[in-house]
């Protein structure tokens, strides 16, 4: 009875039509789905999920930190003319802000990343550089054709030679990077080492918030993207110079000691001395002088200098006010801060 029943499948399966489905063709839908692309739109994340998601971009406004990205995409150009020897053009983008775990997942697994230290602030950033930066920073260093670029096979490795290439590279963007935050804070930033695997180029939490800046870099006909990754644990120490506010090139940062300073110098009481006249004698002379003794100093009528701590600030006329010896000045201390001089002793 089994094998029976066997044949008679068989024999419904060979009197069937062979391929129905390829009876028509398939359409693009189909044909993407069959390759195991998933077209259709992921569902948007609800509940909890969401209040995470919103939430994930989501970071304070650092008005210097968008202003040393801007001095960072007008110095790239002139510093890697004279590395590459050709025509560079750079131009910054959009600022962004994610959790640090997101966008490292979704970092090109072919990039090179290049970890480096913040020295003064104790605490590491990335550079991701592009493939396509890789292949057309190869071409134009070793004397590619200038021909409109080729499509590059991005699934083979870094080679060598181009790991090297891509170190001084980021050497120069590093640089430059601690130029543009001079006006903020002197930072100097040093290169630690080179990652292919963005699983090895955790520096964060995955739940850390961390600001990406991207660049694109162009030599002629061509260029890639070149990113710039900094945890907001990297720059805590110095988040209250990140969040000032600037007009145009001059930064309003200020270190708080300058004005305590300036304050206490304000309220310091300062001893002034009122010299009538002078007279110059030898040591002798002045030994010689007895109870009794003139000394005539020829002193011009009502005529005072001020001092203070020896160094003459103003002249005078001597007079009274009220029931007090007072001194009224010919011109202002200020007119005379340019004079000012030590006294003959």
């Amino acid at each position: 009875m089994d094998r029976d029943a066997a044949a008679a499948g068989w024999t419904l399966a060979q009197d069937a039509p062979p391929w129905p489905a390829l009876q028509r063709a398939l359409d693009e839908a189909e044909i993407e789905r069959l390759l195991g692309f998933d077209v259709a739109p992921a569902p948007p994340p609800g509940g909890l999920s969401a209040i995470l998601k919103a939430g994930a971009g989501a970071g304070e406004r650092l008005p210097m930190l968008e202003l040393v990205f801007d001095r960072l995409g007008r110095a790239l150009p002139t510093a890697l003319r004279t590395f590459t020897g050709d025509i560079v053009e750079a131009s910054a983008g959009e600022i962004a802000q994610a959790r640090f775990g997101d966008y490292l997942a979704a970092a090109p697994p072919t990039s090179v990343i290049a970890v480096f230290r913040a020295c003064e602030l104790d605490n590491l950033g990335l550079v991701l550089v592009e493939p396509d930066l890789v292949y057309a920073l190869l071409d134009v260093l070793l004397g590619g054709r200038r021909a409109p670029p080729v499509r590059a096979n991005h699934a083979r490795p870094v080679t060598a030679i181009e790991r090297a290439l891509v170190q001084r590279l980021v050497e120069i963007v590093l640089e430059a990077l601690g130029n543009a935050f001079a006006p903020v804070a002197p930072l100097r930033f040093a290169l630690e080492r080179l990652e292919t695997n963005p699983r090895l180029a955790v520096i964060d939490r995955p739940s850390g918030a961390a600001v990406m800046a991207p660049f694109r870099i162009d030599m002629g006909e061509r260029g890639g993207g070149l990113e710039i990754v900094l945890p907001h644990a990297t720059l805590e120490p110095i988040k209250v110079q990140l969040r000032q506010s600037f007009a145009g090139e001059t930064p309003a940062v200020r270190d708080p000691w300058s004005g305590r300073l300036a304050a206490g110098l304000r309220g310091a009481r300062l001893e002034l001395e009122a010299v009538l006249a002078e007279r110059r004698m030898p040591l002798s002379r002045v030994l010689a002088l007895k109870v009794g003794d003139v000394l005539p100093l020829g002193a011009p009528g009502g005529s005072v200098e001020l001092r203070a701590g020896g160094v003459a600030l103003a002249k005078g006329d001597l007079g009274r006010r009220d029931q007090t010896i007072a001194v009224r000045l010919e011109a202002p201390v200020a007119a005379r801060r340019a004079g000012l001089a030590r006294a003959p002793g």
